[in-house]
């Protein structure tokens, strides 16, 4: 008995073009990011030196333009506009494309580089809104989690050799001279899920180390530093506000205890407002202190300078007195 069936003529059966670069390594993607974020930091640098004065006005919120100038290098120049070549793409000759391996639009590309820059410019910004309890459960997630993941990814996955921020857009850095494949490599579903995990056990873990313990009653002291803290941090002539209960150890001198108040003042203060300023956040101290009880000393730091997210400026004046001093000080006015 026959068996009925089709005949295909083997130059009938259409063929897989190689048109695919290959993707590049990672040493060559590491030294491509490196030689664009030195030129983005020199940038900054030279913002920071020729618009010092007013960047002091804005202090923290620096950061701002700081993810402007990252968003316009890396979003234009990686996406077709750029022919998806940064500077230091092009000296390693290096590129981004898309899966479809053509440029990726501007929009896509802004989207990367938002995801990639996301923990640099959220880890330790120095705002009030920070001060909220969910704001900076996200900015702690972006930070830990989506950073986490992000370097998980560029330095695992070998075969693909895509970050989170290339898997959540399709995109691949290749070697457009290099060698042509059949096709772009896929990312095993392992790295998928194992940067999912981790994105999942970082919430977890910042959501119990966010939450307040109902039997924990911090010690009078704990609450007066964060008293103190609270009362500089909504005084608008400051940006933010640090208050520490510090053990120093001088060499060959006893060792000490001292409360150290920094704040980051809004533009740099005149000289004479300095000790003024000074003055009074020791006695704010030690009304909340209650004349500072078991203090030998206490600090004052008023911090100026600027923060575009790499290069940063700060500088300061410190007042330093034992307790009974700034009492006397005080008392004299």
């Amino acid at each position: 008995m026959s068996k009925a069936g089709t005949f295909t003529d083997d130059d009938s059966v259409p063929t897989q073009s190689s048109d695919h670069p290959p993707v590049a390594g990672l040493w060559p993607r590491f030294s491509g990011w490196l030689l664009d974020a030195l030129l983005v930091f020199i940038t900054g640098h030279l913002i920071g030196l020729v618009f010092a004065v007013p960047l002091y006005q804005i202090g923290p919120y620096g950061r701002l333009i700081g993810l402007t100038v990252i968003l316009l290098y890396f979003g234009i120049l990686n996406s077709s506009i750029g022919g998806g070549q940064t500077v230091g793409k092009r000296l390693m000759k290096t590129a981004v494309r898309g899966a479809e391996n053509r440029p990726i639009s501007l929009w896509r590309s802004l989207l990367r580089t938002v995801i990639l820059a996301a923990p640099v410019i959220l880890g330790g910004w120095g705002i009030p809104l920070f001060e909220n309890r969910v704001v900076a459960y996200i900015a702690s997630l972006a930070v830990f989690g989506l950073g986490g993941a992000l370097i998980y990814t560029m330095l695992f996955n070998y075969t693909a050799m895509q970050g989170l921020h290339d898997l959540l857009c399709r995109t691949y850095v290749v070697k457009p001279d290099g060698e042509p494949k059949d096709t772009f490599p896929k990312t095993a579903r392992v790295h998928h899920l194992l940067a999912g995990a981790w994105i999942g056990l970082t919430a977890v873990v910042l959501f119990f180390l966010s939450m307040d313990t109902p039997g924990y009653m911090p010690k009078p002291t704990t609450a007066a530093l964060k008293d103190i803290r609270s009362t500089l941090s909504a005084d608008p002539r400051f940006f933010n506000a640090d208050v520490r209960d510090q053990s120093v150890t001088p060499e060959n001198e006893p060792a000490y205890r001292a409360a150290v108040v920094e704040v980051w003042t809004v533009g740099q203060l005149p000289q004479e407002k300095q000790w003024e300023t000074a003055r009074e956040i020791a006695a704010l101290a030690l009304k909340k202190l209650d004349g500072a009880d078991g203090f030998d000393q206490i600090q004052i730091k008023l911090t100026f300078g600027y923060d575009l997210g790499l290069p940063s400026y700060r500088s300061g004046f410190w007042y330093s007195n034992p307790v009974d001093e700034w009492e006397s000080i005080l008392a004299g006015e």
